[in-house]
C-alpha cells in the first residue's frame, strides 16, 4: 500500500507541474504579445520590468522543468518497483477476461507454464489444464463471475513441456478501468510438493491400518482357535466319560454338558458373524428414548450404579435394529458398571449434530447429513490412552475374563447402520463412548 500511496502522490505532483507549466508559457505568450503590438507605448521602465517579469517566468519555468524531469523520474522508479514486485513475486498472477482468455501475466506465472509472457497474452488459459481439472475450472470460473466472490479450489495445470503440477487457484474479480469490463485477477500457488506429502501420508497411514488389521486378524484367528479348542476339550471330555458311564442319569448330565459346550460355540460363531459383516441389520424406524431408558434400567439392575438422563422432551427417531442396538447399549452400559465396582453414575445424553463441510464435526467419519448422538459416560478408572486405538480390536480386553468381542462387535453394528462409534478416557476420571447415528422422520401414525 506504501508503493501505490507513493506513486498516487508521485502522479499529482507530476500533474501539478504540467499545469504551472502551462500557466507559465501562456504568461510568457501574453508578455510577448503585447509588445509585439504596442512596442512604441512602452517607456524605458516598462522594458526593464517586463525584462525582468520574464526572467522570473524563466527561472520559474527552468525549476519547474527540473522538478518535472524529478518526478518523472521517481515515477519511473516506482513503476519499476511495483512490476519488480509483481514479475519476481513468489505466486503466478494471471488477469483473464469473461471469455477465459489471458490479458496479463507475471514472469513467475509464465515460468509456471514454460512459456514466455508475450506469448502466453490471447491464450485461452483452459488449454493449460489437465483434461481431469477441466470441469472444476469451469464451474468456479462461472461461478466468480455470477457471485462476484472468490473462489479457492485445487487443479492439475500442464506446462508447455507437457509435465504436470498441482496448483492452488483464488479467483477474484476486478473491474478494469479503462474499459470498465469485469476482469478475473487469478493467484496460482505451486502445491505439487504438500500434494506429495499429502500421499506419502496417505500411503504411510495405509500401510499401518493394513498391519494393524494383520494384527488383529492374527489375534482374531487365534481367539478363535483359543475358544473352540476350549468348547472341543469340553466335548471329548464328556463324551469320554459318558462312555463308562452305565448309569442313563449320568450320561445325560455329561450330554447336557456337551450341549452347552456346543451353544456356546454357537453363540462364539454368531458373535463372530456380526462382527464380520455386522450382521445385516433389518431396520425400522423407533423411538430412541425408550431404547436407551430400557436398556439402561436393565444393564445397572442388581448394581450399585445409577443412570442419569438428559434426553430430548420430544424423541429422536432413528431407523435401526432394535435388538442389535441394544446389544450394543448393554454392551457399553454393562462395562461401565464394571469400571465402577463401587459405584457410581452413569450419565447418557442424546443430542443431534450436524456434519458439514468446516464444521469441527468432521472429525466423525461421517458422510454429511445430521445424526443423532448418544454419549455413555462413566466415573470408572479410565482407559490409559495408548490402549484406546486398540479397544475395538477383536479379542482385546482391558479386563482379565473379557472375551474382547463385546466391543468389536457393537462398533460393526454401529457401522452397519452407517453410523459411528467412538471414544474417549481419561484416568482416574473416566470413560465416554459416543454412539452416532443418522436421524429419521418420525413416522406417521396410522388409525
Amino acid at each position: 500500500m506504501r508503493n501505490g500511496k507513493k506513486l498516487t502522490n508521485n502522479n499529482s505532483d507530476l500533474g501539478n507541474l504540467i499545469v504551472l507549466r502551462k500557466r507559465a508559457e501562456q504568461k510568457v505568450k501574453s508578455l510577448s504579445k503585447d509588445i509585439l503590438e504596442k512596442p512604441d507605448s512602452l517607456s524605458p521602465a516598462d522594458v526593464q520590468q517586463l525584462i525582468y517579469e520574464l526572467r522570473v517566468y524563466q527561472v520559474e519555468l527552468e525549476m519547474q522543468n527540473e522538478e518535472l524531469r524529478k518526478a518523472q523520474l521517481e515515477l519511473e522508479k516506482s513503476r519499476s518497483r511495483y512490476f519488480d514486485l509483481y514479475d519476481l513475486a513468489p505466486v503466478g498472477y494471471f488477469t483473464l477476461d469473461e471469455s477465459g482468455q489471458i490479458q496479463g501475466v507475471n514472469l513467475t506465472g509464465a515460468e509456471m507454464l514454460g512459456a514466455e509472457k508475450s506469448n502466453l497474452v490471447k491464450q485461452k488459459f483452459n488449454r493449460f489444464i489437465n483434461d481431469d481439472s477441466q470441469d472444476s475450472y469451469y464451474l468456479n470460473f462461472n461461478e466468480l463471475f455470477k457471485t462476484r466472490e472468490e473462489q479457492v479450489f485445487e487443479i492439475q495445470l500442464v506446462n508447455n513441456d507437457g509435465s504436470r503440477f498441482w496448483a492452488e487457484i483464488k479467483m477474484n474479480i476486478l473491474e478494469d478501468r479503462e474499459s470498465g469490463q469485469l476482469m478475473s485477477r487469478v493467484v496460482i500457488i505451486d502445491i505439487t510438493e504438500r500434494k506429495q506429502y499429502q500421499e506419502a501420508f496417505k500411503s504411510s497411514l495405509e500401510l499401518k491400518l493394513k498391519e494393524d488389521k494383520i494384527e488383529s486378524i492374527g489375534l482374531l484367528a487365534g481367539g478363535i482357535a483359543h475358544d473352540f479348542n476350549n468348547y472341543l476339550a469340553i466335548m471329548l471330555g464328556n463324551i469320554s466319560l459318558a462312555r463308562f458311564y452305565k448309569d442313563m442319569d449320568k450320561i445325560k448330565e455329561k450330554l447336557v454338558n456337551i450341549e452347552n459346550a456346543i451353544l456356546r460355540a454357537k453363540e462364539l460363531t454368531h458373535k463372530l458373524s456380526v462382527f464380520s459383516k455386522g450382521g445385516a441389520p433389518v431396520k425400522k424406524i423407533v423411538s430412541i428414548n425408550n431404547i436407551i431408558k430400557e436398556n439402561a434400567k436393565f444393564a445397572v439392575s442388581g448394581s450399585n450404579v445409577r443412570c442419569k438422563f438428559s434426553l430430548p422432551q420430544e424423541s429422536l427417531y432413528a431407523a435401526i435394529d432394535e435388538a442389535q442396538i441394544s446389544q450394543v447399549l448393554n454392551n457399553i452400559i454393562i462395562n461401565a458398571v464394571q469400571a465402577m465396582p463401587e459405584g457410581g453414575t452413569i450419565w447418557i445424553a442424546v443430542n443431534t449434530i450436524t456434519i458439514v463441510e468446516g464444521s469441527e464435526n468432521l472429525k466423525f467419519p461421517l458422510s454429511q447429513g445430521t445424526y443423532l448422538k448418544i454419549s455413555i459416560k462413566d466415573e470408572g478408572i479410565g482407559i490409559p490412552e495408548e490402549l484406546l486405538e486398540k479397544l475395538f480390536d477383536p479379542y482385546f480386553s482391558t479386563k482379565p475374563k473379557g472375551s474382547g468381542l463385546g466391543l468389536a462387535t457393537s462398533y460393526s453394528i454401529i457401522k452397519s447402520h452407517d453410523g459411528c462409534l467412538t471414544v474417549e478416557s481419561q484416568e482416574g476420571v473416566g470413560t465416554t463412548f459416543h454412539i452416532l447415528l443418522p436421524v429419521s422422520v418420525k413416522p406417521e401414525t396410522t388409525l
